[in-house]
């Protein structure tokens, strides 16, 4: 995979910057004054979630640790954890710091988006590492999934996800659904996407494109009564996919 002149300058950036870092639920005192004392990065110590997300909305935050026991706390998890990793709320990787984890409680982290593991006494040098290394891992799948809540389009695998349930697409179907996701709001003539999905310049075959925007229009619910997308026609000209407000729905 070849990286854009951007996404490398954000690899170097991960390496080289000073990071912020916020921290929520840690106990041990003596972790906290390291962490309070080191001079090369931020650490935000947070005790309450509300406050954690309140900083997370309004400041910039490299990576999110939990200090989350989840043997004891699985509740205070499974609450968290969906919120930090919602991709359309924020991009960073949250780690979490506990002792004892169990295959189990490590599988359900992992399930609910945790990016990384890091088991007790937390020394502030591998949490730094650590954190470098899970953006650099987020920054490269980025560019090769792509998120239009609920939908999550894999590109390596040609796979899209509805709310991570996987939709049994074809490949043209694929391409084609994804097309549409990044004109969203555009009217797309039918021989525009003839032109562009099947290589044909011509919009005299306009019942296949039809076929597969009927295919599509079903298998992703775009306009069902609870859809965010509405997938309309417009009168002998094309398609336009638009996103709705939670208000009109």
């Amino acid at each position: 995979m070849t990286l854009t002149n951007k996404q490398t300058d954000l690899l170097n950036w991960t390496c080289e910057a000073r990071l912020t870092i916020a921290l929520l639920g840690l106990r041990d005192a003596r972790e906290r004054q390291q962490l309070k004392d080191n001079q090369e990065h931020r650490f935000m110590l947070f005790d309450d979630s509300e406050t954690l997300f309140a900083y997370c909305d309004s400041c910039r935050v490299d990576a999110v640790l939990l200090g989350i026991y989840l043997e004891q706390d699985g509740n205070i998890a499974r609450e968290i954890l969906p919120r930090l990793t919602d991709p359309e709320r924020y991009s960073f990787p949250v780690l979490i710091s506990a002792p004892c984890l169990t295959e189990t409680c490590i599988a359900d982290a992992i399930s609910m988006g945790a990016s990384d593991f890091i088991f007790p006494p937390l020394n502030p040098t591998e949490l730094v590492a650590r954190v470098r290394a899970a953006r650099r891992k987020e920054l490269l799948k980025a560019s090769q999934v792509q998120h239009f809540a609920p939908y999550c389009f894999d590109l390596p695998a040609n796979q899209l996800y509805i709310d991570d349930a996987p939709v049994n697409l074809t490949t043209r179907e694929f391409s084609l659904a994804l097309y549409l996701f990044h004109h969203a709001g555009e009217l797309i003539l039918r021989k525009q996407i003839l032109s562009d999905i099947w290589g044909i310049a011509s919009d005299i075959d306009t019942r296949r494109v039809d076929t597969y925007i009927s295919r599509i229009r079903s298998k992703l619910g775009l306009n069902s009564e609870d859809s965010l997308w509405r997938l309309n026609s417009v009168y002998q000209k094309g398609y336009i996919l638009e996103k709705l407000s939670q208000n009109a729905q």
